[in-house]
């Protein structure tokens, strides 16, 4: 029998990682990143670890695979806002 709650989590799954490729594509294309925080990535990259460990700890593989997804997203486009920041200086 399916869980109704199984079901609200995947869709919890996909909505919150789909959210942020709009984004991480944008900035792929232009290499422009300057419009993203910087602290608001690290803030967001802080909030997915601890998620991620909650999730372990209640053995909750939605909050797992979904902030894990979220965390790696989040983590890319900081890399980018890093290497694209110092591309533009030459």
């Amino acid at each position: 029998m399916i869980d109704v709650f199984q079901i609200v989590g995947f869709i919890a799954l996909i909505a919150s990682s789909v959210g942020f490729f709009p984004q991480l594509i944008k900035t792929f294309k232009t290499k422009k990143a300057e419009d993203l925080s910087f602290y608001t990535l690290l803030l967001l990259m802080i909030a997915t670890i601890s998620w991620i460990a909650y999730g372990f700890s209640r053995s909750d593989l939605f909050i797992v695979w979904t902030n894990l997804i979220i965390f790696i997203l989040v983590f890319m486009l900081a890399i980018m806002k890093i290497s694209y920041k110092n591309s533009s200086k030459f």
